[in-house]
């Protein structure tokens, strides 16, 4: 009995200090699983895109302020770091947060990755105007030639995105315990 109830704490103090980390293609889900996985873990919620957007470093600002996509990773580690640093957050990233070494090393420190996979066909019918790096079909094809195995290398954990929110949170959960079955 006294083994179940220091398991039960330890689980508990476990899912209070990890970080829940999102990565994946444009277009995969990210942002909303992100979300939603936060509001039914009652964890706070950060989407590293959404925080360059509020400070005026979005891709697009960027771009059309004469930097570059280099620079654009810059600010980017500079929020992952930030957040990386903190405890206990579901945090979503941007597409290609994990192409940069440092940010996989950062987030590894105290999170479970968690690639949410799409389907390159199912990632093509979501193509919209809203980024700057996915302007067409290729666009997007090259990006995933490009970063799939890099995304399945840096994960700890793959999910299929079409799993209903219900089950992504069961898989988050069985991954972040799977080391306390003794």
């Amino acid at each position: 009995r006294i083994t179940f109830i220091t398991d039960e704490i330890y689980k508990k103090l476990l899912l209070e200090r990890v970080n829940i980390v999102f990565t994946g293609m444009p277009y995969s889900g990210k942002s909303y699983k992100g979300r939603n996985i936060a509001k039914m873990l009652c964890k706070d919620y950060v989407d590293t895109d959404k925080v360059l957007l509020a400070s005026n470093h979005s891709l697009e600002e960027v771009l059309q302020s004469g930097g570059s996509v280099s620079d654009y990773r810059k600010l980017e580690s500079d929020v992952v770091i930030e957040y990386s640093q903190k405890n206990g957050m579901v945090i979503s990233t941007g597409g290609g947060v994990m192409t940069i070494d440092k940010n996989v090393d950062y987030l590894k420190l105290n999170s479970l990755i968690v690639y949410i996979h799409q389907d390159i066909e199912k990632l093509i019918s979501r193509i919209d105007t809203t980024r700057p790096l996915v302007k067409s079909v290729e666009d997007l094809k090259r990006l995933y030639t490009e970063r799939l195995d890099r995304y399945y290398n840096t994960s700890d954990v793959v999910i299929n995105g079409d799993l209903p929110l219900e089950e992504i949170k069961e898989k988050i959960l069985g991954a972040i315990y799977e080391d306390l079955s003794y």
